[in-house]
């Protein structure tokens, strides 16, 4: 009975031992997936963190290169702008020039007017006078 308990033990200890074997296997397949799969998520960020900086270039770029093309086409917008105001103020001095001109010949029409009617006054008193010693 003795030799048959230490018998039982023996082999329950051997089944422990078995049973541990095996377990510590399992633990350290586990350990090793875990390792693994730290390992896999660290490259999947380094990738992510590669990738979102690619983005972010590109989208940069693209942002580059629309305010250059909005400056472009503000440039552009800014000097048709200044080519019409340009044109605009020519047109401006022109009439300015004409109806200074306009001016002028108007006031010497003017004064040529009121020369004339100095005249015809004059002629008519002179007219009156002769026509009153005629009539004497």
């Amino acid at each position: 009975t003795a030799q048959r308990y230490i018998e039982e033990w023996r082999t329950a200890a051997e089944h422990s031992n078995f049973e541990m074997m095996a377990l510590r296997t399992a633990l350290d397949n586990s350990a090793a997936m875990v390792q693994n799969l730290e390992e896999r998520c660290e490259q999947q960020h380094k990738q992510q963190f590669r990738v979102d900086e690619a983005k972010r270039g590109m989208v940069q770029s693209l942002l580059d290169e629309q305010a250059r093309s909005l400056r472009g086409e503000y440039w552009g917008d800014l000097e048709a702008s200044r080519s019409q105001y340009e044109g605009e103020m020519g047109e401006l001095r022109r009439y300015a020039v004409e109806l200074r001109e306009r001016q002028s010949r108007l006031e010497q029409t003017q004064q040529s007017v009121v020369f004339l009617q100095e005249q015809t006054v004059g002629l008519e008193v002179q007219l009156q006078q002769e026509g009153l010693s005629c009539a004497r």
